[in-house]
């Protein structure tokens, strides 16, 4: 399993580059085929990759389609050519190619929070709205994919 983490800061602060650093390193246990970090104004993420099973991963995190909305988690989904073709019926055709994160993505931008309802798979995420400044955390109902906050 992937592992990610991440700070919030009040105001326009940007989160120390070095806490992310001994962040990362900390999770590299989780995700040794890459590591990401990064941070804006308010937030700082940082990702460690485990590449596992036939499905498209994204292979740099946090993610985004727009610049506004960024994921970042750990993410599996089940029964994504459904999702896909759901998601369809009112956007731009999605390749099969498509990641997990990608699909979560476009769910998010077509029907926000109430979307979730729609993920089935295990997963752990948070989507961070840099306009609205705002951070949305979810994961599987039977929490196959840890989550903690603080």
């Amino acid at each position: 399993m992937s592992g990610f983490a991440g700070v919030v800061c009040a105001g326009e602060s940007v989160p120390d580059p070095r806490l992310l650093e001994r962040m990362a390193a900390r999770l590299e246990f989780r995700g040794p085929d890459a590591t990401h970090i990064w941070s804006r104004a308010g937030v700082g993420f940082c990702f460690t990759l485990l590449r596992t099973g036939p499905a498209p991963q994204s292979s740099e995190q946090p993610c985004t389609l727009d610049g506004r909305v960024w994921l970042l988690g750990d993410v599996r989904l089940d029964g994504r050519e459904d999702l896909r073709r759901h998601l369809e019926r009112r956007d731009d055709p999605i390749s099969r190619e498509a990641t997990d994160e990608e699909l979560i993505l476009r769910a998010w931008r077509q029907w926000g929070k109430d979307g979730l309802a729609n993920l089935s798979g295990d997963l752990s995420f948070a989507l961070w709205d840099g306009i609205e400044r705002r951070l949305w955390c979810a994961r599987d109902l039977l929490g196959v994919r840890p989550f903690f906050y603080t």
